[in-house]
This record gives structure tokens, C-alpha cells and sequence, in this order.
């Protein structure tokens, strides 16, 4: 296999860079995997990647304003004030579009309705969605959306829209927390049965739940794309940025998870192991249930940054200052191409700092990771965690591969095993550990296979089976390592978010300021440079190998 040439800061490097991309592409998951994929390649995109969704045969458009509306009107030729309204004007069945004002607040008493309404195919779904200016904000909803009823939700497309739980807004000074407040627990919420969801380009704020999609029995084909989910809490239930179970075929892509299921600001609802930015629940142990998640930010989260309980595919995903970056299990997964920097505790009694973590995955293919800068040995959790016997019934014989990945001052260990594995191949890795552990296991197994790993190796012993700790020469007599204990020369190791909010001109150029700016992305105000893909891509960059 020939190295592809990498570019970064001006000089020609090859080296895991190239490996890893190589590798990559010779990686595939099960068929069934790119369901929720080949929907959306059905659809062309605007200039800044947003969806195109052509007009379906006979679709009649109902315009919704709360400023220039009345439901006296017919919707068409001028808008309707209510969801209601809307709702009572378009046809089940046929690609109809319930458009709301860009610039516009509704408030609940204009949105109490349940959106039980179908689409006509794939190809032509019934839309909810905005319309006017794209320079305007989208519209405010001071309300959650319900999907369901008599009807469930099939080729349903919800796009551009605003769910603000404006009652629940910490920020604003008319903010009581003791008010009861009706209709804001979710800003969407869904228990039913149904296929063909997607929802882009839409924010949550301040709700309990971002979103809530569950099914009864079975969901099929479900896309989750650039929306922006932030600031959920509840001083009264768990609380996540989105929860997910029973749909399969899922796909959740280039979205904005930040500081879900917690708030500082109010009584009781601070972080607990409960509350994640995205937890997306499992089925029956084994089950393959077919999820994606690629190029999201998440970040500051109570617990987990992204907890894959079905496992699948984790791809170029940016974890920021999150806990525990993602836990991934009950499936084979690839793991591939992510960036986590930071890490955070729950609490002064719950501390964490736990980059990836794999519990009972019949396979795993971890590569091409960076796992940097966690300074706090409070949060002393391992970069790397494999525990493939979590559970009493594994569901088959386990077998894990890590490649290529980047472990750079993690206080923590680089690489742990907490159960054994049929299989380990441990390899082509660089850990690069200022005076913390390398590898603990907690037992030695013949058929595992360690080989060519590149170490910075601690002042105290840096590599433990059980409870022996060992040198380097102690650790390749008993393992059969092939590795090097040598000082890597990487291009800018030091890069983290701040150093790349400046190289992009943020005044504020911190981790707050980045979210700041990246929570503001929408259709009609989109900057690349504010998105995971360009900050993996430069951080990176960074962790590319001098040449010799």
C-alpha cells in the first residue's frame, strides 16, 4: 500500500496521515448500514450543502405567519396564523408544505397541534419548514412539535425551524424557576411507528429533551442533519440533547451538541452519569441497527459526549471538553477519524476524563483517532478503553483493532482492557504520554498481537499486566512487542480549539467563543470553518509525522 502525500503548514509529510486514509477506504459496514445514506443522496444541495427538496407533483404550499397572518385566510394567497390551521389545509398522503415566517415568534398557544400527516414517497415528502428571506433568523417556535397521532410520521421532511423553550431560558432576566411550564419538555418529541424522518437545519434550546424519537415497535430511515441542539436541563428528570430508541438506519450528521443535560444556573439540575448531549439507546445485544454518526460537534455535555449504544459507524466527530468523549457498544462498530480534546469531571465526586470508550462489541475497528491535551490527572480516565465482557452473555466472540490512532498528553493511560478479548491487534499507534501510562491490560493473552507502536515513555514504569508494572524491556519480553520508545516529531502538536479560533479570525478566540459562533450556524449563514470536518482536518494537521 502506497502512502497517499499529506499537506500541512507548508511541508510534504507522509505517514499515519496517509496510512489512515488509506485505510479507511479498504473499511465497509454491513449493507443495511447506508439506508438513511441513500435517501440522502437522492437530493442535490444549495451552495453550502443544505438540501434541495424539489417540489412534488401537485404540492400546495400553506404559508403561516403570526404577524401577518389570520386564520380566516386560505393559506395560500395569505398566510394562517395556527399549526392548527395548517394542519386542517393540507392533504395526508401528497407533498404538501407547511411553511412558517423566517423572522416571526410564535407562541404555544399558536402551535398546539399534532403534526399527524404523511408524505407521498421518498421522493416527495410533506415538508415543514420556513420560508422568506434566508438572511432573516429561522422562525421561533415557543413550543415543542408532537409527531404522531391517528397518522404516523412517513416521508416527513422538518427544516429551518427554531424550537426555543423560552420560559426555560436561563439567560433572560423574567426567568423564574419554579413556573410550571407546559409544552416545552421536548423540542420534538415522537413515540410511534413510522419510516422516512429527517430533520435539518433546525435548533432546540433550553427544552428538557432536544429531541425525543422513540417507536413503538420499529421506525425505519432516520436523518438528523446540521441542526443545532443546546442548553437542555431538568432539575426533575434525566435530560439529554437528543434521546433516540427504536429507530434503525439512523443518521446524524454535522450537527451542534452543546451543554446538554445540565444547568449551572438552576437548583438540582446540575451534571449526573444520566444526561448526555446524544444518547442513542441500544436494542437486544448484537443487534445491528444500523446507525451513523459523522462530523458533529459536541460538546461540554453532563456525561457522555455520544452514547452509541447500538454501535455502528462513530466517523470525524469533534468531542470538546465532554467528560466521557463516546461510549460505543452491542454491535460491530468502526471508530474512525474522530477528534477529542479536553475533558471534563461530573462533578468534584464523579471525576471522569474518558476519551473512547467500547463495551461488548463482538468487533471493533478503532483508527486514525487524536485523543489530546487533558492536562487535569483529577479526571484520570484512559484515552482508550476496551472492555469487550461488560455484560454476563457477551453476544460473540470479541475482537478488537486499534490503528493509527494519536494518544498526546492524556492524563490517563493511553490504552486499557478491563475484560479479555478472543482477539487484540494493537498496533501502528502513537502515544505520546508526558509522564503517564501507556498500556494497562488487565491480563496477557497469547493470541493478542502488539507490534510497531511508537512510545513516549514515562519516568515510572508506563505498562502494567494486572497488577505488574513493567519497563519497556520487561513488557516486550512478555508480550512479544515489536514497538519504539521514541520522541515523535510532529508538525504543531500544541494545536487545540483556541489555537484554531484565532488562526480563523474569532475575536474570541477560546473554546466558548467557538462554540458561540458555531451555534449560530443556519441555512442562509453557514462558515465551513466552523464545522467539525475543518477543525479535525487542522488538528490533524498538526499530529502529521516530520520527515526523518
Amino acid at each position: 500500500m502506497t502512502p497517499r502525500t499529506a499537506i500541512a503548514a507548508g511541508l510534504v509529510l507522509t505517514g499515519w496521515l496517509a496510512l489512515a486514509a488509506a485505510a479507511a477506504a479498504q473499511t465497509t459496514l454491513p449493507q443495511d448500514a447506508d439506508a438513511a445514506v441513500r435517501w440522502e443522496s437522492l437530493f442535490e444541495r444549495d451552495k453550502d450543502g443544505f438540501t434541495d427538496f424539489p417540489l412534488g407533483q401537485g404540492a400546495k404550499f400553506i404559508f403561516v405567519s403570526s404577524s401577518e397572518g389570520s386564520d380566516f385566510n386560505d393559506g395560500m394567497l395569505r398566510p394562517v396564523r395556527t399549526l392548527q390551521k395548517a394542519l386542517s389545509l393540507v392533504s395526508n398522503g401528497y407533498p404538501d408544505r407547511i411553511l412558517f415566517k423566517r423572522g416571526d415568534v410564535f407562541v404555544a398557544a399558536q402551535l398546539r397541534a399534532t403534526f399527524d400527516h404523511a408524505g407521498r414517497s421518498i421522493l416527495e415528502p410533506m415538508i415543514l419548514g420556513a420560508y422568506g428571506d434566508q438572511r432573516q433568523p429561522r422562525p421561533i417556535l415557543e413550543s415543542g412539535l408532537s409527531l404522531g397521532g391517528k397518522i404516523p410520521p412517513r416521508f416527513v421532511v422538518i427544516a429551518s425551524l427554531d424550537f426555543y423553550a423560552s420560559q426555560r431560558d436561563t439567560t433572560v432576566r423574567s426567568f423564574d424557576p419554579e413556573r410550571t411550564v407546559v409544552g416545552q419538555d421536548a423540542g420534538i418529541f415522537m413515540f410511534t411507528n413510522g419510516s422516512y424522518l429527517w430533520i435539518e437545519d433546525c435548533a432546540c434550546r433550553f427544552f428538557g429533551v432536544g429531541m425525543v424519537l422513540q417507536s413503538h415497535d420499529t421506525f425505519h430511515t432516520l436523518i438528523i442533519r446540521r441542526c443545532t441542539l443546546c442548553d437542555s436541563y431538568s432539575n426533575r428528570a434525566h435530560s439529554q440533547g437528543i434521546y433516540i430508541d427504536g429507530p434503525d438506519n439512523v443518521l446524524i450528521e454535522q450537527n451542534v451538541f452543546d451543554h446538554n443535560g445540565w444547568n449551572e444556573s438552576v437548583n438540582r439540575a446540575g451534571k449526573t452519569i444520566f444526561n448526555h448531549n446524544m444518547y442513542l439507546q441500544h436494542g437486544p445485544p448484537g443487534q445491528d441497527r444500523a446507525f451513523i454518526v459523522r462530523d458533529n460537534i459536541s460538546a461540554r455535555a453532563s456525561s457522555h459526549g455520544c452514547q452509541l449504544r447500538p454501535g455502528g459507524l462513530l466517523e470525524n466527530n469533534l468531542f470538546l471538553k465532554d467528560p466521557l468523549a463516546a461510549l460505543v457498544a452491542d454491535s460491530p462498530s468502526v471508530v474512525r477519524n474522530n477528534v477529542i480534546l479536553d475533558s471534563d469531571d461530573i462533578g468534584s465526586a464523579n471525576p471522569r476524563g474518558q476519551g473512547l470508550e467500547f463495551l461488548n462489541c463482538p468487533t471493533v475497528l478503532a483508527e486514525a483517532n487524536v485523543i489530546a491535551h487533558k492536562k487535569d490527572k483529577r479526571n484520570g480516565e484512559s484515552a482508550l478503553a476496551y472492555d469487550p465482557l461488560v455484560r454476563d452473555q457477551p453476544p460473540a466472540p470479541s475482537r478488537g483493532e486499534f490503528r493509527l490512532n494519536v494518544v498526546y498528553d492524556w492524563a490517563g493511560s493511553a490504552f486499557t482492557t478491563d475484560s479479555p478479548s478472543v482477539e487484540l491487534n494493537l498496533h501502528d499507534n502513537y502515544f505520546h504520554q508526558n509522564g503517564q501510562p501507556i498500556i494497562h491490560l488487565n491480563q496477557w493473552r497469547e493470541q493478542y498481537l502488539i507490534r510497531n507502536n511508537h512510545y513516549q515513555l514515562a519516568d515510572s514504569p508506563p505498562f502494567m499486566i494486572g497488577q505488574q508494572q513493567m519497563d519497556l524491556a520487561g513488557w516486550c519480553a512478555k508480550t512479544g512487542d515489536t514497538s519504539r520508545a521514541a520522541a515523535m516529531q510532529f508538525v504543531d502538536p500544541a494545536r487545540d480549539i483556541a489555537t484554531y479560533a484565532a488562526s480563523i479570525g474569532l475575536k474570541d478566540a477560546t473554546l466558548e467563543g467557538f462554540l458561540a459562533a458555531a451555534r449560530q450556524q443556519r441555512r442562509g449563514h453557514w462558515d465551513a470553518r466552523l464545522t467539525a470536518a475543518a477543525v479535525n482536518d487542522y488538528i490533524r494537521a498538526g499530529f502529521a509525522v516530520k520527515p526523518q
